[in-house]
């Protein structure tokens, strides 16, 4: 499944990734934008090695097939460097408002609007799930770009609680809330 340079679930392997998870100004943000509740959705380590293929390379939205518009973020992307992100090394490209917009643009449109986020090593890139993103090219010759990659979301279900209902023994309940 093209995995060869991506870490998959990095908080089971090493505490240090859990420790990513409660950095007071991460937690800020994203109380800030998802509310006091969300929940982890993705932890993968990211390798971006020089003059190698990698499938993060292609433009995409890390909520797959989700091509609509929402007036809340759905998901938030916290990619931390764990090496200086640069162009040489293959920073992450980004096409800034293109959370805004349903339909994935051109390829024109994208060639010029794209920026690179340039980060030292232990900085955040933040930003909404939906914005059009992919791995730079590593055009460098020793220098092996890495990221913890996490996504929050908010929780798909409030609240649960217990109520009771009179209904026969054999009755099926469900409840909707709205």
């Amino acid at each position: 499944i093209r995995d060869g340079l991506v870490a998959r679930n990095l908080l089971c392997h090493d505490h240090t990734f859990v420790d990513f998870l409660k950095l007071k100004p991460i937690v800020e943000v994203l109380k800030k934008v998802l509310g006091e509740k969300y929940i982890l959705i993705a932890q993968n380590g990211i390798i971006n090695k020089s003059k190698q293929e990698h499938y993060q390379r292609n433009w995409h939205r890390d909520l797959a097939y989700q091509n609509y518009l929402c007036s809340e973020p759905l998901a938030i992307n916290v990619m931390i460097a764990l090496d200086d992100f640069t162009v040489e090394s293959g920073a992450t490209e980004v096409v800034p408002f293109t959370h805004k917009i349903v339909k994935i643009p051109s390829d024109k449109y994208i060639e010029e609007n794209k920026i690179s986020a340039c980060v030292k090593a232990g900085s955040a890139i933040i930003f909404d799930s939906i914005l059009l993103h992919k791995a730079g090219i590593n055009i460098s010759d020793e220098v092996f770009e890495k990221a913890c990659r996490t996504v929050f979301a908010e929780p798909p279900v409030d609240d649960l609680y217990f109520e009771k209902f009179e209904a026969a023994e054999d009755a099926k309940i469900f409840s909707v809330e709205y």
